[in-house]
């Protein structure tokens, strides 16, 4: 690898792991709402309480 390449990454890592933990929430707020909708009861179409039918 350059030198200098190194040195600039090193130069910006504040900013990358910044840009890593933004990605990785991203990456993780699909998750996060099939869990909250999990929990909160919600369900789709064809799910959901089938006693009363």
């Amino acid at each position: 690898m350059n030198l200098f390449l190194l040195y600039n990454l090193w130069s910006f890592k504040r900013e990358l792991r910044l840009v890593a933990v933004t990605f990785l929430i991203v990456l993780l707020l699909p998750i996060i709402a099939v869990f909250i909708l999990v929990n909160a009861g919600i369900s789709g179409k064809y799910g959901g309480d089938t006693e009363n039918t």
